[in-house]
């Protein structure tokens, strides 16, 4: 439990990384809010706060996204913002994702059933010595 609330962390850490300049971005263009709504950009940094939620049932099973890769895909999608700043956010995100290849996060389902069988196996290994 503790290794997907770490998975989870880290997860919110890329987020802060490239959310902080979208909301500099957004707070920085409130004296001409009229004229900004038009800007693509200023849309862009708007959607990066909203959190897409589907409510549809997949026809077969979901494909395993390991939380690195989520990481990653984050990063891909948001490059623009990280590379913002000089590029603090991108190196928060690399730095993030190392931790997350090194440690137990580079298996780690994000739904936590690598967890769930490591735990499984560990019980049934306990049981057999006893």
């Amino acid at each position: 439990q503790e290794s997907m609330q770490y998975s989870q962390l880290q997860l919110q850490d890329v987020q802060n990384a490239y959310r902080k300049p979208a909301l500099e971005e957004l707070l920085g263009g409130t004296e001409s809010l009229c004229s900004s709504i038009q800007d693509p950009s200023f849309i862009d940094c708007l959607n990066v706060f909203q959190e897409h939620v589907d409510f549809d049932l997949p026809l077969g099973v979901p494909p395993n996204v390991t939380v690195a890769d989520r990481a990653e895909l984050l990063k891909a999608e948001h490059t623009v913002l990280l590379e913002r700043d000089g590029g603090r956010g991108m190196r928060a995100v690399v730095e993030v994702l190392q931790a997350l290849k090194e440690g137990d996060g580079k298996g780690m389902n994000l739904d936590g059933d690598s967890q769930m069988q490591q735990e499984k196996q560990q019980e049934q290994e306990q049981e057999q010595v006893f």
